[in-house]
Order: C-alpha cells, then sequence, then structure tokens
C-alpha cells in the first residue's frame, strides 16, 4: 500500500466557508475550533477596550477584537489565526488594507492570546512560537483562571506576572499598562 498525502484546506478555501470560518483557525490546513469560556470572552473583551483607548486617541495603529483575523505567515501562508486582541501599528498597516481584505496580512506588532479552561499548554506555545515567528514584537498569554499573565517578547525577554503586575509593551506601545487586578475583577461592587 502506497502512503499519499492529503491536502489540508487552503486559506481561500477557508474564507469561503459559511460565515468566513467564524468560530474557527486554519492551522497546518486544518480546521481548528476557538473555545472560549465566558470568563476568557470578558477578559479578551477587556484588553481589546483597553488597547483601543490607548491606541486610538493617539492615532497609533489599529487595536482588533477577537475573531479578527490574520494570515501572516511566512512559513505557512495556509495559517489563519484569530488572538484575542491585536495591535497593528499604523506605520506599517493602511486603512485601505483593513478595508479591502477579508484578512489582515500585517504582521501585528502585539498579540493576546487569553487562555481557556480547554487550551492546552502546548497550543498555548505553539501559538506564542507562531506569533514570535512571525515578526510580533510582543505576545501576551493571559490566564483568567490562574490569574496570571506572561509577557514573551521578540528579543527573548520573558516576564512572569502574577496579580499584582501589568500588562505592559514599552517597546511597541510606551505608557501603556493594564492592571491585572482590573483585568480580573469581575465583581460591579468594587
Amino acid at each position: 500500500m502506497v502512503a499519499t498525502k492529503t491536502r489540508g484546506m487552503t486559506l481561500e478555501e477557508f474564507i469561503r466557508l459559511p460565515d468566513g470560518g467564524k468560530g474557527f483557525e486554519l492551522v497546518d490546513g486544518v480546521l481548528r475550533e476557538i473555545d472560549v469560556a465566558a470568563k476568557s470572552q470578558y477578559v479578551a473583551g477587556a484588553i481589546h477596550v483597553h488597547l483601543w483607548n490607548f491606541v486610538r486617541p493617539r492615532r497609533l495603529g489599529w487595536a482588533f477584537p477577537p475573531e479578527s483575523s490574520f494570515a501572516c505567515f511566512a512559513d505557512d501562508p495556509n495559517r489563519l489565526r484569530k488572538p484575542d486582541a491585536a495591535f497593528v501599528a499604523a506605520s506599517d498597516c493602511s486603512a485601505e488594507e483593513i478595508e479591502r481584505s477579508s484578512y489582515i496580512k500585517t504582521v501585528p506588532v502585539l498579540v493576546a492570546e487569553v487562555v481557556s479552561p480547554n487550551d492546552t499548554v502546548y497550543e498555548s506555545e505553539a501559538k506564542r512560537d507562531q506569533w514570535l515567528n512571525a515578526g510580533v514584537k510582543v505576545v501576551w498569554i493571559v490566564n483568567p483562571d490562574g490569574e496570571t499573565a506572561d509577557i514573551y517578547t521578540s528579543d527573548g525577554k520573558v516576564a512572569f506576572l502574577r496579580a499584582n503586575g501589568s500588562l505592559t509593551a514599552e517597546s511597541v506601545l510606551p505608557g501603556f499598562s493594564l492592571p491585572l487586578s482590573e483585568l480580573f475583577r469581575l465583581s460591579l461592587n468594587d
């Protein structure tokens, strides 16, 4: 018997899916469902809002919310990832590029991945490595259940934060700071 390699789904096939592949990513030619818990969705949304409120008035670029599609991986032109939040610098992308495309081709300078209860360490590390290999300068891996966050930078620096730390990205967003205690606080009475 001769083994044959099956062809995976292409980026163009993914884009033609009903709803444009909503709720899925394309990794190694395979559809991967995005499984997100409510708390993780809340944290992802909060990160996006804080990024938006920081970059928009300063006209630094665009803060993208969850479900935004990025196909910016030179090592795999058929990979499409949907980070939980991302920042693309104005110097790297134009508004016209964003308006014309189903997905963003520009490498973001910052990406946030929020861990859900069903995510494995392997999956989180793979996403982190793919983003850094694509050219992302800062990757945040945020764990709402553990109330921790890890900051990885393209120059190899790593910071492990606990509840009293703050998400920062000094190399790409000087002055930005989001305290984890604020990010993880769900109570409306505090």
